[in-house]
């Protein structure tokens, strides 16, 4: 009190005399947060959580697994989707930690995917069918299911985008003994691949009129190839020499960008030109891209790399490649979502 009291007797000092005031230093918080969603082990389970510029918010504290898929920021409101084991896993968000469950955990399901649009929340994933024999893909608005493809088969849902009034899912469906790559849109299948060798989609964005998909194929060879489509136009992003998956596509100022990981390193894709975020030489030191999120120049890739020394894999993201590790190795980690927001 007596230090506010002398530095306000100080100003009107100086004001009298007609000299300038001292300026005042304001201290501001960044103008954006980093927010990375993912899982980390503790004995013998999983504990979903996220990570707010490093610092951790878990998400599940319980004695059952439970991991986070996917981040999505609003305003201030920060939305998770994921699974939690009790029984089977059980499709769950949790908005501002708070846990929203859209299945009952008689049947194993995950929420993979969450987008919000207009103050709706749309997630998608897949619940298994009675008895296990395969998989019902579906997506959630505000809570209420819609089941893709309502045939014998299995479809997975991995990826959901909103544009107006559009809603894009995106994932695989498996029947005649293979893997189809398929988006839809407003429940309409799209198939990408002419069934010829297994494929998939992982990632599902929109940019105007153009539907961008990121995925992987298996190649004559079985090795896997990473690719990307542009509407129905393929791009392979590796030669099918080497391992290499495609996990998250954005589009920004009409540049595409896609995370993923070929052979040891987590890389990422530039419009098909490959820039590696690790260095690894060995299994031992392998790295994996898992979501990448661009905002202006800067681009911000989650992911998970092995530790050489304790075997465990760590939670880490990378931006413009300059790493921030968010766990310490002792236990299995992994970050599976980034999302950058403006600070409110």
């Amino acid at each position: 009190m007596k230090k506010l009291f002398y530095s306000l007797l100080i100003i009107f000092v100086l004001m009298l005399a007609g000299c300038p005031a001292p300026a005042t230093v304001s201290v501001s918080e960044p103008l954006y947060s980093v927010y990375v969603a993912g899982y980390e082990g503790i004995g013998s389970h999983s504990r979903a959580k996220y990570w707010k510029d490093g610092t951790e918010v878990i998400l599940e504290s319980n004695t059952s697994s439970s991991e986070a898929l996917s981040i999505y920021v609003s305003g201030t409101d920060v939305y998770v989707a994921g699974r939690g084991f009790t029984g089977f896993h059980r499709s769950i968000y949790w908005k501002n930690g708070t846990a929203v469950t859209l299945t009952d955990g008689t049947e194993s399901a995950a929420a993979s995917g969450i987008f919000v649009s207009g103050g709706d929340v749309y997630v998608a994933g897949y619940e298994d069918r009675p008895g296990g024999s395969s998989s019902q893909g579906k997506y959630w608005k505000n809570g209420t299911e819609t089941i893709i493809d309502n045939s014998s088969y299995t479809v997975k849902l991995s990826s959901i985008f909103v544009s107006g009034t559009d809603i894009y899912v995106a994932g695989v469906a498996h029947h005649n003994g293979k893997n189809h790559a398929k988006y839809w849109k407003n429940d309409v299948p799209f198939e990408l691949t002419d069934n010829s060798l297994n494929a998939l989609i992982k990632s599902i964005y929109v940019s105007g009129t153009d539907v961008y998909t990121a995925g992987n194929k298996r190649s004559s060879t079985s090795l896997y190839i990473a690719v990307y489509w542009k509407n129905f136009l393929e791009i392979p992003l590796s030669d099918g020499t080497t391992n290499a998956k495609a996990n998250s596509i954005f589009v920004s100022g009409g540049d595409v960008y896609v995370a993923g990981f070929n052979r040891y390193d987590a890389v990422y894709w530039k419009n098909g030109t490959e820039i590696a975020l690790t260095n690894g030489t060995t299994n031992l030191s392998y790295a994996v891209a898992t979501d990448i999120f661009v905002l202006g120049n800067d681009v911000y890739v989650s992911g998970y790399q092995l530790n050489e020394q304790t075997h465990e894999e760590m939670a880490k993201y990378w931006k413009n490649g300059t790493e921030t590790v968010l766990t310490d190795g002792t236990e299995t980690a992994r970050a599976n979502s980034i999302f950058v927001a403006v600070n409110h």
